[in-house]
């Protein structure tokens, strides 16, 4: 099909605009029928959806690698878009801006990879540089721009695309899942997990130790005893001794023939007294009392 949205040159079709067109054949030498022709009319009208299809969203995580040295695995992102009926792969030995310039090798709705193979695209070798691009499509119209990707020959770069760094990541991190390497990491991680089992149990008995030294602290519980056992019974009590009397007489002591033992005189200290100094300071004693005189001259008055 042709779609036409330019004519007279440069002059875009505006929406009501009659359009008329012919169709011509030539033969190999150039010798067309240019007049009795069929001619066909049509009025171009606003539908309320734009043709190129640029409302539909981008395709991420484009990526391209060889697969066998004769294949090439095209991968990308999913879309959450509701919208997508599904996309359409393009492959062209140049690049390119939009659809119309590749050649479209498949369509897939709900595969998010393609494999592009001589089948698919007889053309196709390892020795040329590829520009791989992939583009959405609803029920309507397909998306006219693209940004492809580009891959290298197989033999420049053993088989990856200069423009494709996720597929680099992605075939190294491969490499690397051998199983030597998986018995390794699973070692490591079964060491890792035994090692906290052991410091787990250990801090557990310490922990315990610590509570039962603070029990048997606090409630006076011994190593042999438990919470429900019933506490040691006191010691029974001494008869209190009497205090010993120093004033009091010493018992008689005997000897062997059960003669009463010697025993010296204690000497008894009496305390001196100074009563000239008691008498100048006024204790012990009675102060003499002076006898009051009676004054009698008043008889001689009388008299």
């Amino acid at each position: 099909p042709l779609t036409i949205d330019i004519v007279a040159g440069d002059t875009p079709v505006i929406p009501g605009q009659e359009i008329w067109a012919v169709v011509v054949v030539k033969d190999t030498s150039g010798n067309a029928f240019t007049s009795d022709l069929t001619a066909v009319s049509a009025q171009s009208e606003d539908d309320g959806y734009d043709a190129s299809g640029s409302y539909l969203p981008n395709v991420a995580g484009l990526s391209a690698v060889w697969i066998e040295e004769t294949k090439i695995l095209v991968e990308w992102m999913p879309s959450n878009d509701d919208a997508l009926r599904g996309h359409q792969i393009y492959i062209a030995e140049e690049s390119f801006d939009t659809i119309d310039s590749a050649t479209l090798v498949g369509e897939v709705q709900s595969s998010t990879s393609f494999l592009i193979t001589s089948n698919a695209y007889p053309d196709l070798n390892n020795a040329s540089t590829w520009y791989i691009a992939v583009t959405p499509f609803d029920e309507l119209v397909s998306k006219q721009s693209v940004n492809p990707i580009q891959l290298d020959a197989y033999k420049a770069n053993a088989g990856t695309g200069s423009g494709d760094e996720a597929a680099n990541e992605g075939t190294d991190f491969s490499s690397l899942l051998t199983t030597p390497n998986l018995l390794a990491a699973g070692l490591f991680i079964t060491a890792i997990f035994l090692f906290i089992a052991v410091i787990r149990t250990r801090g557990n008995q310490q922990r315990k130790a610590k509570s039962w030294e603070l029990q048997e602290a606090t409630w006076g519980l011994q190593d042999d005893q438990a919470w429900n056992d019933s506490p040691p019974s006191p010691p029974p009590a001494q008869p209190a001794t009497p205090a010993s009397d120093m004033y009091a007489q010493p018992t008689t002591s005997q000897d062997i023939y059960g003669r009463p033992a010697y025993q010296p005189q204690q000497p008894v200290m009496q305390p001196a007294q100074n009563n000239d100094l008691l008498n100048e300071l006024g204790v012990g004693t009675n102060p003499p009392q002076q006898k009051q005189a009676i004054d009698t001259s008043f008889l001689d008055d009388l008299l």
